[in-house]
């Protein structure tokens, strides 16, 4: 399992997000941080007011997962709808037919960490 640690302009709203939003499980929490059960994966969350990029990229500074199912990424992509989540990046595929063909969208979080959500065709092109 991997561990990432990210700022939180603001540790209760960024933690709203992950908890209520994205439906993940909150574990220890302090003052100065909070710990996502990010699908397995610790994701901390460090409080950082005043760590706010200038202006939002895709590349390099991002994170994410890849889901097995297309049908779990729909339900995510529509939930995040749903719960009026921002989107930097809206659905889209990439590399339509070719082997690494995938899905992919873009979500901004309170704390303006961007977080990639794909699912792959052919799980043997993910690597």
């Amino acid at each position: 399992m991997f561990h990432l640690a990210i700022p939180a302009q603001e540790l209760d709203e960024t933690l709203r997000f992950y908890v209520e939003s994205l439906e993940l499980s909150l574990g220890r929490q302090s003052a100065q941080f909070a710990i996502i059960n990010f699908y397995g994966h610790q994701v901390v969350l460090h409080l950082s007011p005043g760590d706010l990029p200038e202006k939002l990229y895709m590349y390099p500074r991002h994170f994410g997962m890849i889901l097995e199912h297309e049908s779990e990424y729909l339900s995510l992509h529509k939930r995040a709808k749903d719960k009026g989540c921002e989107f930097f990046k809206d659905d889209f595929r990439r590399y339509v037919g070719k082997d690494e063909e995938h899905r992919s969208f873009f979500l901004v979080d309170p704390s303006q960490n961007l977080i990639e959500f794909k699912w792959y065709k052919n799980t043997s092109q993910i690597f």
